[in-house]
């Protein structure tokens, strides 16, 4: 072969390979996310407790790249703080989804078994959302929109409110967490769309439901105790006033049978009786009133343990309070 055609043939690779190099370039620049997911997930080493959530959301392969890439752990109070910054301390923050990062909260208390799962789950949307392309978006923002207004409460609407305050421009991407770990009517496109990322969504909103439950129950015991509470009270009031005022008739009917003077035997028996027989009618009454408020203290001592309840699930999520001082010795 003549060095002419040899350098042409190398001429010939070296622009494939410059071609070669150049379109991998290209493809790396346009794929530079699912690169960048690809080799994060590769390098993480879920814990154990993370390896749990995992298994419970029921993810897709696609899922599954999103959360591994997220690199998501559990934390305590402390790394928790650093990582996930309060600006409310009465709004508590279980997790958030920082520099692409998921950081889910540690909850001690057993009773809002499922909070865990489903705040790993609401912070794997935001990966998810983060990764849409920009007509993806319009979609999916137009597809929210719709499900917002069919299934609004006035709960979702004064979280939507918050957002808008507070995180203006993140109205849509808070929406799609939210709709896609805690309602079921959300329409065929969303749980299309929510499909991509969860094997069974059915599972993760049974986890929301299961930690919920316990706050709404809790709630709804106040509510009912407090509607009785006040029932009870106004009732008893209002016969315990019926009381008093029938107790400063006949305390004046006797100063006034004092001060008569009866000129027969009978007369002044007949009127005795008569008074007396108010007494004892008067006296009767006492007792049921008594039981009545002793009724009403138990319920509201009962009010009050419901109360310390609720605010003890209230402060289990608070990473901001410190956790309750205990006595040894």
């Amino acid at each position: 072969m003549s060095e002419s055609r040899q350098q042409h043939k190398f001429s010939i690779i070296s622009l494939g390979i410059i071609f070669l190099a150049v379109a991998a370039s290209v493809l790396l620049l346009l794929n530079k996310q699912q690169v960048i997911d690809n080799v994060r997930a590769w390098q993480f080493t879920p814990s154990a407790r993370i390896v749990d959530i995992r298994s419970t959301l029921k993810l897709t392969p696609l899922g599954k790249l999103y959360f591994d890439s997220s690199q998501p752990s559990v934390e305590a109070a402390d790394g928790f703080n650093q990582n996930c910054p309060q600006s409310e301390p009465n709004n508590p923050v279980v997790g958030c989804y920082s520099n692409q990062l998921i950081y889910v909260y540690d909850v001690k208390d057993d009773r809002l078994d499922g909070i865990e799962e489903t705040t790993a789950a609401h912070e794997l949307l935001h990966a998810a959302y983060e990764r849409m392309s920009d007509s993806e978006r319009i979609e999916i923002d137009t597809a929210l929109e719709k499900a917002y207004k069919s299934i609004k409460t006035k709960e979702l609407e004064a979280r939507m409110d918050y957002y808008k305050k507070n995180e203006p421009g993140e109205e849509y991407n808070e929406l799609h967490s939210i709709l896609g770990t805690e309602f079921t009517q959300i329409g065929s496109a969303l749980e299309a769309h929510y499909a991509k990322y969860f094997e069974d969504r059915g599972a993760v909103l049974g986890q929301y439901q299961n930690y919920q439950a316990v706050f709404v129950q809790t709630t709804k015991k106040l509510d009912t105790l407090a509607a009785a509470i006040n029932m009870r009270t106004t009732k008893v009031n209002i016969k315990i006033t019926t009381f008093k005022r029938d107790q400063y008739v006949l305390n004046a009917d006797i100063k006034a049978f004092e001060r008569r003077r009866f000129t027969a035997q009978q007369e002044f028996d007949a009127e005795r009786a008569i008074l007396l027989a108010r007494q004892d009618a008067l006296n009767s009454r006492v007792q049921p009133l008594k039981n009545e408020v002793s009724a009403i203290e138990k319920l509201r001592k009962e009010y009050n343990t419901v109360r310390e309840e609720y605010e003890g699930l209230s402060r289990s999520i608070n990473s901001s309070l410190e956790p309750a001082p205990v006595l040894n010795g």
